[in-house]
């Protein structure tokens, strides 16, 4: 059976093997991904590799938007910058491990963006540090919690008091 995989860098710290109902506030860097576990082992080389090349990854809040199947759910979009690149490399991590995905989030139509939580947002022009990527594993289908799995450390965070806007 397949592991079902999501790839975020969440704004508050997520320990291994923390289970949770709903995910922290977090970017989501590459969208659910169902990964044999026979090629899991070299997924997790892939990430590992992505994440030594990262230092100072930021996200910047721009306007919000609703997204999901309803259109029901509130998020910020953020600027790209390394954004779109970091998914990009993770989609072509995937694609070696031979990861099968829904491909209408991902690539050309991957939209950067904060997912909140009842107790958090970023506001718009808001800067918050991303300092590492996390993989969260889908729990048995009829109990929907998640699990945070590996943690791929990058750089030092990001001094957002000493920060110029890029945009």
């Amino acid at each position: 059976m397949a592991a079902e995989k999501l790839i975020v860098a969440t704004l508050d710290p997520v320990e291994v093997g923390q289970r949770f109902k709903k995910l922290p506030i977090h970017v989501t860097l590459m969208p659910w991904l169902n990964i044999d576990p026979r090629n899991e082992a070299e997924f997790d080389r892939y990430m590992n590799v992505i994440a030594r090349k990262l230092y100072n990854i930021y996200v910047i809040g721009k306007d919000e938007a609703m997204f999901g199947p309803e259109y029901d759910t509130k998020v910020r979009l953020v600027a790209e910058g390394a954004l779109r690149a970091v998914h990009f490399d993770i989609l072509a991590a995937a694609d070696w491990a031979e990861a099968t995905y829904d491909e209408s989030y991902v690539g050309e139509n991957y939209i950067p963006h904060v997912s909140y939580t009842q107790e958090k947002r970023l506001a718009e022009d808001e800067i918050a540090s991303v300092t590492a990527m996390q993989v969260t594993n889908r729990g048995r289908r009829q109990s929907k919690k998640k699990r945070g799995g590996e943690v791929y450390d990058f750089g030092e965070p990001l001094d957002t008091d000493n920060i110029t806007k890029l945009y």
